[in-house]
């Protein structure tokens, strides 16, 4: 019998029969010639055998050609087939590489798939090699497909076996892959062009590589149980599934197509991109990266359920989205926006409110304590079972009309925490009616204290009114209430409002029932529409005007403040301004009986004059009035840290109990001639600070007994002890200083 054995390889010169000589040889020469001549046209619609491409041998294939299994075969020379543009391979069952034994790059074992051309098997086995650099690879070249029904299995690590993607090739699995790498060369570089589409045909497992784009395109639940990191597009069949469970990371680098529902169960998605989609489903835990460089913006492509969110990208992290969002936990929540135009985003326990635009928000039942992120603003339902909401320093904005629970009490309502720059509770609406009535539910820690909006009139558009309050005083004035609004009249007009205070907010000496109603423009405090109810200590507002920031209750009486150091009658030295730094004094008028007097630190005021009179006296630590030897003074109320230097007995009138208790402050007598030192000031029968300053070699005598609080110095001049046979006691609770021109008698 006459044996030919044939192997298709690049050169038919290399394929070599031996016949027999003699007819017999002759006939089975013709034979075989025929043979070879079918086998020559082998590009032309082969038929289903095996081919087995040997080492150091090559196969071609221009035309659709079909086997049923192909073998590249070990050996220390390269074999491979090329599958040229137009071409398709067809191996029905399996496509097996050997190892090489060499490691040179020209020795290699591979089938390249040029653009154009396409490779369908239904299975593909890579041997293990003897180490990295015995490479045995597919290529995919741009617009190369290869589709594998079944599974690939590469025994070898990513330096010996791999998917090598050389252009923006496909490569669909309906099965599995295994071992090796998928990648853009030989030394195990991360693909950066191409796709591998799982179409779930014989399996739906999602394999653990390093993915440029991925896609899922049957309509199938695929699963994933270890890390996967996607550089480029992720796409999904709308109707497709995909369950990444463990807790592994999936990395999320490139653009996702809106598609597919994914459901992390316990691991973690990592957003490493500033601007894609967000896939419909149920995250454990998604991560925006902190190594991003701009802001992000996302589109939801469907719900989301996060139950832990972390917005790293300190740049800003934008969700725009129509459909429900559901939060769990949130980090990092200040660089995060909501930009909703439908759909409701709900929050569960205790989180701070990503600022933004809501279109529906909801709070799931707990009392646990909201906190705001930035400003807020929900158009459409506020779905608010109980809890507070802690303002701090942002505003939230809301349709009065819209809220699902308008039972009001400490435990829920909104809390202005934010002092001075606390935001406010503003309610919007285009209908005046829906003001009307309205409770504004504030308070400040655990005491409820509602304002109640009685009138307003839309003046077009979106109005909106809004209050926070505020424990202290807006004027900066020591005798008005301690206790103000801000407010927002914005598109609206004759506001009219009831605010609450306390008994306590109304300080001591300051005669409640002479409170006005005054309100701040952002310039100063003036009087303004309404009235103070004393016996219910409520304000009642009416008239409020979109010109108006604050209100509040004060005295009719003016307070001056020290611009500078100067004179009492120079109104250069007066301000209307609480800091002293702005130069607010119209009329250019300087403080009488009826007005109150601040002396700020650093500032020294000069009387000028006998009988300067105030109601009330406050001296600064660090500030200081020089009465030298002027009389009939009449001060009021004395308090204060600061210094009262005098130049005689005869002290101002007034009440002075709280600025000679211990935390007081300084009397310093300067006189020129002897004098009996007062051991009382107008029935106070004590000092906290006393300074003898004298401007001679002059004597102080006291004829009674002294108490010090405080320090008692003796700077320069005589202290005479007792001005008679009696005994004297001398009482000082801080230091007893007698300096180098002092001395004691």
């Amino acid at each position: 019998m006459n044996t030919l054995n044939f192997t298709t390889g690049a050169s038919w010169g290399k394929n070599k029969f031996n016949v027999q000589t003699g007819l017999n040889g002759i006939k089975t020469m013709l034979k075989y010639a025929c043979l070879l001549l079918a086998l020559m046209v082998v590009s032309a619609d082969a038929w289903g055998a095996d081919l087995t491409v040997n080492n150091d041998n090559n196969t071609t294939i221009t035309k659709n050609t079909t086997y049923d299994n192909v073998t590249l075969k070990t050996g220390n020379r390269a074999s491979y087939i090329t599958i040229r543009n137009g071409a398709t391979l067809t191996i029905n069952k399996t496509l097996t590489i050997e190892a090489p034994t060499s490691d040179r790059d020209s020795r290699r074992k591979y089938i390249k798939v040029e653009s154009g051309g396409k490779l369908i098997v239904n299975n593909v086995v890579f041997y293990n090699t003897t180490g990295d650099g015995y490479d045995s690879y597919i290529e995919i070249q741009n617009n190369a497909i290869v589709t594998v029904t079944g599974n690939i299995t590469m025994n070898g690590g990513p330096k010996r076996n791999y998917i090598l993607f050389s252009g923006n090739g496909t490569l669909n699995i309906g099965g599995t892959i295994s071992g090796g790498g998928i990648t853009r060369n030989s030394d195990g570089g991360n693909a950066n062009t191409g796709t591998v589409n799982y179409t779930g045909v014989n399996s739906t497992t999602i394999c653990i590589y390093r993915y440029y784009n991925l896609s899922l395109s049957g309509a199938k639940t695929y699963s994933s149980d270890g890390g996967v990191t996607i550089d480029g597009t992720l796409s999904m069949n709308e109707n497709a599934t995909w369950n990444f469970n463990g807790a592994n990371t999936l990395n999320l680098n490139g653009p996702i197509e809106c598609g597919g529902t994914l459901n992390v169960v316990n691991g973690t998605v990592y957003i490493g991109i500033n601007a894609q989609n967000i896939l419909k489903g149920t995250y454990n835990k998604l991560y925006f990266s902190s190594a991003l460089t701009s802001a992000g913006h996302y589109n939801l492509c469907g719900d989301v359920t996060i139950s832990s969110a972390n917005f790293n990208n300190t740049y800003g992290t934008t969700f725009s989205t129509s459909y429900n969002i559901a939060f769990n936990g949130i980090g990092n929540p200040q660089n995060a926006t909501i930009d909703a135009n439908g759909g409701t985003v709900s929050y569960n326990g205790s989180q701070s409110l990503i600022k933004g635009t809501y279109n529906n928000l909801s709070f799931k039942s707990g009392t646990g304590l909201k906190t705001l992120a930035g400003n807020v603003a929900v158009n459409g339902q506020l779905t608010w079972p109980n809890g507070n909401i802690s303002l701090g320093t942002y505003d939230f904005t809301v349709n009065p009309t819209k809220i699902s629970n308008t039972t009001y009490n400490a435990s829920h309502m909104f809390v202005c925490n934010g002092g001075g720059n606390s935001g406010k509770l503003i309610f919007q609406s285009s209908n005046s009616g829906d003001f009307t009535s309205r409770f504004v539910p504030i308070g400040i820690d655990t005491e409820y204290r509602p304002v109640t909006i009685t009138s307003a009139t839309v003046s077009g558009g979106i109005g909106k009114i809004g209050f926070a309050e505020v424990p202290e005083s807006g004027t900066g004035s020591a005798t008005d209430l301690q206790r103000y609004w801000k407010t927002t009249f914005e598109n609206v007009s004759g506001v009219g409002a009831t605010l609450n205070y306390k008994a306590s907010d109304v300080p001591s000496g300051t005669d409640e029932t002479t409170l006005k109603v005054s309100a701040y423009d952002g310039t100063e405090w003036n009087t303004c529409g309404g009235s103070v109810d004393s016996e219910n200590h409520k304000i009642n507002l009416s008239g409020g005007t979109p010109g108006c920031q604050c209100v509040t209750a004060c005295e009719p009486v003016k307070t001056f403040y020290t611009y500078q150091t100067g004179n009492w009658s120079d109104y250069l030295t007066w301000t209307l301004d609480p800091s002293g730094q702005l130069k607010k004094n119209p009329g250019n008028v300087v403080p009488g009986a009826g007005s109150r007097v601040v002396i700020l630190n650093g500032d020294k005021v000069i009387a000028d004059g006998n009988g300067k009179k105030c109601m009330s006296m406050r001296i600064d630590n660090g500030g200081s009035i020089s009465l030298g030897t002027t009389t009939n003074h009449d001060f009021g109320t004395v308090s204060g840290q600061g210094t009262i230097m005098l130049a005689s007995d005869q002290f101002p009138a007034g009440s002075f109990n709280a600025f000679m208790e211990n935390t007081g402050g300084t009397v310093e007598f300067n006189n020129s001639v002897n004098f009996n030192m007062p051991a009382t000031i107008n029935g106070v029968a004590k000092f906290n600070n006393l300074i003898l300053n004298f401007t001679g070699t002059n004597t102080a005598t006291l004829g009674r007994d002294l108490v010090v609080n405080g320090d008692f110095t003796i700077k320069k001049g005589t202290f005479q002890i007792g001005n008679d046979a009696n005994g004297r006691t001398i009482t000082v609770a801080g230091d007893m200083l007698v300096e180098t021109n002092g001395k004691i008698t």
